[in-house]
């Protein structure tokens, strides 16, 4: 996801609610995920408007920078995990 969000969108993070439902869904990851998803790449508004859990927001603090920072690299698919191909 970190490297197909911005692939697709043209951007960095947050990504919008429906961005980040659409790519999931596209890259074939099972909805059981999509709360951690949100968390981590969409503002705080967008979470907190779905009243998603404080501690689940806790245990992914800093993930996005991490994501972000690693996938960096021109030409890596590292840290994507998709289960679609291109």
């Amino acid at each position: 996801m970190a490297i197909a969000l911005p692939e697709r969108y043209s951007s960095r993070p947050p990504f919008t609610e429906g961005q980040v439902k659409t790519t999931m869904k596209e890259l074939g990851y099972a909805k059981a995920y999509e709360e951690v998803a949100l968390l981590l790449f969409c503002d705080e508004a967008v979470y907190e408007k779905l009243g998603l859990d404080g501690q689940l927001k806790q245990r992914w603090e800093g993930y996005r920078e991490r994501a972000f920072s690693s996938a960096g690299g021109e030409g890596s698919r590292g840290g994507d995990g998709g289960g679609g191909g291109d």
